[in-house]
């Protein structure tokens, strides 16, 4: 559903880094140089979650989805999200060990930092993904009343009559 070329690429990437924090060296300067590596890869990956999330956004605006449809691309996105922030803890904790030893790793701090901040909207935005098995926030009663006094005004069309059109193959919105 969200799966494109980015995506595909951003996850393999992320996969790499996973597997490259195994391999930092053991000589100092060999580990200092894979670390500041490391940490640089983790910062371009964890700063592109936010663009990946609004490309798929994007994608998903206007389509109506089934309820699996919704679920799944929920689910990818979970993954996504997930995957990246798992891979940056990893970062973050073996680079951890070398700053509590007293060297510096650059950009170490950026990275926390950034971190946190894409757990915080990756959580709102899952928080508030329309997951098939929650249920449907309570009705705004203002809103009911505005919507039936428009349409006691004659504002707006009967939902029937929209069905009708649309099983006719016409336009989901009226023309003219």
């Amino acid at each position: 559903m969200t799966e494109t070329v980015p995506l595909h690429l951003h996850m393999g990437k992320v996969r790499l880094a996973e597997e490259a924090v195994g391999l930092v060296g053991r000589e100092e300067a060999e580990r200092a140089h894979d670390l500041a590596a490391l940490v640089a890869e983790a910062l371009v990956l964890v700063e592109r979650l936010r663009p990946l999330w609004d490309s798929a956004r994007s994608r998903l605006n206007g389509l109506l989805l089934l309820p699996q449809q919704t679920q799944q691309a929920g689910e990818e996105l979970r993954q996504l999200f997930g995957s990246t922030l798992a891979m940056a803890d990893r970062v973050l904790a073996r680079a951890a060990t070398d700053e509590a030893a007293g060297r510096a790793v650059a950009d170490l701090p950026r990275l926390r930092q950034l971190t946190e901040e894409a757990r915080a909207w990756t959580t709102r935005v899952l928080d508030n993904w329309p997951w098939p098995d929650q249920p449907f926030p309570p009705t705004d009663q203002e809103r009911t009343d505005r919507a039936r006094e428009r349409l006691a005004r004659g504002e707006g069309e009967d939902a029937g009559d929209i069905l009708a059109r649309v099983r006719s193959s016409g336009p989901f919105l009226k023309e003219g």
